[in-house]
């Protein structure tokens, strides 16, 4: 169905329906610029997270969830699903807000060894879980069978169930112990309100941490900006160290318009066509 949706899209853009089409796959790109249409490719801040419920099993431990993390190869998922555009993350959100940046923290990359000593210390070999998931942005059910392929090479078994969208919503989101969500970029503590601290309504993974919310407290209730940028980098640490999110990368966003269109430019809010300022836009 939604690659029906995105051959939809091209159909109509090719037979001249209309001028802009939006959210692509990478395979599209090719074929697009092949037929002269222009291609925008953004580098965004956007995550597509794969949601470990912290107080569910088989996640209630972390070193499940960190072995989990080491199974990921992000450089070869990223070139599965968007063919290597985009960048590679680590685990945390808010690509660009300073506190972020600043975190020193090393390159998660894949261990399939240090996993499978994590779960064996857990008692978890050959761990199985479901991972549900949704295609409401390019990519997503992808990521989903790619992190099952890959986390197979640590014994764990990980089957991947794709439900229709509204399915997904109304049965899978935000109750499921493992399941897959998507986010354009906001500045860290914006996001942070709304997916991690004690009451968010967004907390897919249940994450709660008594110094995490105090940090995430001092933070948005600081006016020094060097303090609050502090407090980030803490907060930052802890979902790299004890979160439930696995994020493997930053999605880029693929946008294709006519050579007639202008005012389009590459944004890195993770949000197609310049954020959707179609007041910006004209023909020629």
């Amino acid at each position: 169905m939604d690659c029906l949706l995105n051959e939809t899209k091209i159909y109509g853009f090719e037979s001249g329906q209309v001028d802009v089409i939006d959210y692509l796959t990478a395979a599209s790109i090719s074929t697009l610029e092949a037929s002269g249409f222009v291609v925008s490719i953004a580098e965004t801040g956007g995550w597509s997270p794969i949601c470990m419920m912290t107080n569910a099993e088989p996640f209630i431990d972390n070193e499940v969830r960190q072995a989990m993390r080491l199974a990921v190869n992000r450089k070869s998922m990223l070139e599965s699903v968007f063919a290597g555009n985009g960048n590679i993350a680590n685990d945390i959100f808010g690509r660009y807000t300073p506190g972020v940046e600043n975190a020193q923290l090393p390159q998660r990359e894949q261990d399939i060894e240090k996993a499978e000593g994590l779960l064996k210390k857990a008692g978890m070999q050959g761990v199985s879980v479901s991972l549900y998931s949704t295609e409401i942005a390019p990519g997503m059910n992808q990521t989903a069978e790619v992190l099952g392929t890959q986390a197979s090479e640590a014994g764990m078994n990980v089957k991947v169930v794709k439900q229709p969208t509204t399915e997904y919503f109304a049965r899978s989101y935000l109750k499921v112990p493992f399941g897959m969500d998507w986010w354009a970029y906001q500045p860290y503590l914006v996001t942070a309100g709304q997916a991690t601290v004690k009451g968010a309504p967004y907390n897919f993974t249940e994450f709660s941490n008594e110094k995490y919310n105090k940090l995430y407290a001092e933070a948005v209730s600081s006016i020094d900006e060097k303090k609050r940028d502090e407090l980030t980098t803490e907060m930052v640490t802890i979902d790299y160290e004890e979160g439930g999110y696995i994020i493997p990368y930053n999605f880029p966003i693929i946008d294709a318009f006519a050579q007639n269109v202008h005012g389009i430019k590459p944004s890195v809010l993770g949000q197609a066509l310049s954020n959707f300022q179609f007041q910006n836009f004209w023909l020629t």
